[in-house]
């Protein structure tokens, strides 16, 4: 389209890519960086030097150039794998996630509270209509429920909170 960009406060449209990024009421915007498992290539300047059959890997590839420090805390993140991600890294995971569209979008407050409603009144109704074990059995099951959702959804593309509904699948069914 151009080269336009279009804003809306839940997303921004670049040509036919539309990126999922709600504005926030500083007016700005969050990209969820989908980190791959084992990070981009990394090249050495000191295997281009002397290695020149490395210069291949450069061939038709985006490259950024950077150096990182191990002592800067504002250099570094940890990412959803465990490992430490430099600032470099990090701009060219963003550019992946931008380039392939494999966009994380966040789940909405109101989703969020509705999972944790109706979590707290399945346990409520486990422990009505049911008693002793098979009640606590069920708990269980509403509790454990609640730690793989937040897992599941994540592997389906959506930033869903962790600690909300585990905490109110928790308390209810303790309760």
């Amino acid at each position: 389209s151009g080269g336009k960009i279009l804003e809306s406060p839940e997303d921004l449209q670049v040509g036919t890519t539309t990126i999922p990024a709600r504005r926030s009421l500083g007016g700005q915007r969050r990209l969820w960086v989908r980190y791959r498992e084992n990070g981009v290539p990394k090249i050495s300047f000191n295997d281009l030097v002397h290695k020149p059959e490395s210069l291949s890997m450069l061939k038709n590839a985006v490259v950024f150039v950077g150096v990182y420090s191990n002592t800067a805390s504002r250099d570094r993140v940890v990412s959803p794998y465990g490992g430490r991600v430099f600032g470099v890294e990090v701009n060219a995971e963003a550019f992946e996630t931008l380039a392939q569209g494999q966009f994380l979008t966040e789940a909405s407050n109101a989703s969020v509270l509705g999972y944790c409603a109706v979590t707290a009144s399945l346990a409520g109704l486990c422990f009505a209509l049911l008693a002793g074990w098979p009640a606590y059995f069920v708990g269980a099951l509403l509790i454990a429920s609640a730690h793989v959702a937040s897992f599941l959804l994540f592997r389906g593309g959506i930033v869903f909170p962790y600690f909300g509904p585990a905490a109110t699948a928790w308390l209810t069914v303790m309760a």
